[in-house]
């Protein structure tokens, strides 16, 4: 595949989007699916979006204004600036987000329109997300905005990024209280540190809710405070997985309570995955050895289940970046990157190269973490969204065409 191809692919899901999009008085939005907790069983529910950035507008928003800034066209302008107003609608009325959640709340959509206002020039958005921060940075944190989806762990190092492209200390100071409020709720064994996330009887190992998300963003803090309270925290939710890794099965458990027994998940939100872009990074930060061992563990373990789904079971992957080929194949492009490791990019342009012939030139719907073909909802059908849809993968292949300016959404650095 050439990286033209690439830019080819995410361009066919950006035309995509617009085609599906509802417009109405300037604003724009989808109708797409997610699954929802109802009567304590997970369903496929199909709805408009909400503003969030995981699987809502500001997501889909800052896919558009990546693709725009490689291909600009006036009709996809047009659907972000609609977009954009409808962000700008609803955070205005009342509404169910969270405050401090990147993925599902208000600060998500702060940092996503600072972020599309940095890579468009375009001031007036920028200063829109800065506005919406100022709104919200002094708020008390809710008891159970904690996790890197729901809360605390997600936004610190949103808040670090802005502060060091601001100069605001304001920013880092948001984030030194959401520091310590992690701190405040977490759970303390000799050497370790855990926390309990609503719903779960256990702490939770992985990134998206568990010791790997937390462990990262206190030593994130830890290194932009210089502040070795944080990282030696962080250091000790590491030591909360490594006491629950599997040797046989070379991953960290998922302990969350709706298993009887614990399973050993591939994915960026539990797992090999998303550990191991726990560990790059901290090794990134801190280089220390055994944190670029762990990462090598994971991004080992990764790369050899996905290279047996893509070998033996091709059509069950499906294309987001929460539970998905994309996902994983993005921590690998990753650890390609910063490892010198060829074998790990290979196998990313492999999973990319499948996406187009299996689904773009086909023109074939293509699974979703919500219409996932291995058993999550129902296959053939497409969602919008960042995190579990369209914009996500397309999304995927413009950090494939160019890595250099096209960000991670994986963890915010």
């Amino acid at each position: 595949m050439t990286r033209l191809q690439y830019l080819n692919a995410a361009e066919s899901i950006g035309k995509s989007l617009q085609r599906e999009c509802i417009r109405f008085n300037h604003r724009s939005n989808w109708q797409g699916a997610v699954v929802d907790s109802i009567n304590n069983q997970f369903q496929v529910v199909t709805r408009t979006f909400d503003a969030s950035l995981y699987n809502g507008l500001a997501g889909i928003a800052l896919f558009l204004a990546e693709l725009y800034r490689q291909k600009p066209d006036p009709e996809l302008f047009e659907t972000l600036s609609t977009t954009i107003n409808n962000i700008q609608y609803m955070t205005g009325q009342p509404h169910q987000l969270a405050t401090f959640s990147l993925h599902a709340g208000q600060l998500g959509i702060a940092w996503a329109m600072w972020r599309i206002g940095n890579i468009l020039e375009r001031p007036d958005w920028k200063a829109q997300g800065l506005n919406l921060l100022e709104h919200i940075h002094t708020l008390p944190v809710p008891d159970n905005e904690l996790d890197v989806i729901g809360g605390a762990a997600g936004a610190i190092p949103a808040l670090i990024k802005i502060h060091q492209a601001e100069g605001d200390d304001r920013w880092l100071s948001c984030a030194v209280r959401l520091g310590d409020f992690l701190l405040s709720k977490a759970h303390k064994t000799p050497g370790a540190m855990y926390w309990l996330t609503p719903g779960n009887e256990r702490g939770l190992t992985g990134y998206s809710h568990g010791c790997a998300g937390f462990g990262l963003a206190l030593i994130e803090l830890g290194v932009a405070t210089k502040r070795n309270s944080y990282v030696n925290a962080g250091l000790q939710a590491f030591n909360y997985e490594r006491e629950n890794f599997s040797p046989q099965h070379q991953n960290w458990p998922d302990l969350r309570s709706l298993y009887q027994t614990p399973q050993f998940n591939h994915m960026w939100c539990h797992g090999a995955p998303g550990v191991a872009l726990s560990r790059l990074r901290a090794w990134q930060l801190l280089d220390e050895p055994t944190l670029l061992q762990e990462a090598l563990t994971g991004l080992t373990t990764t790369y050899q289940q996905l290279l047996q789904q893509l070998g033996t079971q091709p059509e069950q992957i499906n294309f987001s970046f929460c539970h998905g080929g994309a996902g994983n194949a993005e921590i690998l492009f990753m650890g390609a990157e910063i490892l010198q490791r060829p074998d790990f990019a290979e196998l990313a342009h492999q999973i990319a190269a499948l996406g187009i012939e299996k689904y773009q030139l086909t023109d074939t719907p293509w699974p979703s973490g919500v219409f996932d073909p291995s058993g999550i909802g129902e296959s053939g059908k497409e969602t919008p969204g960042l995190m579990l849809g369209l914009a996500g993968t397309g999304l995927y292949y413009l950090r494939l065409f160019d890595p250099t300016r096209v960000e991670t959404v994986l963890h915010i650095r």
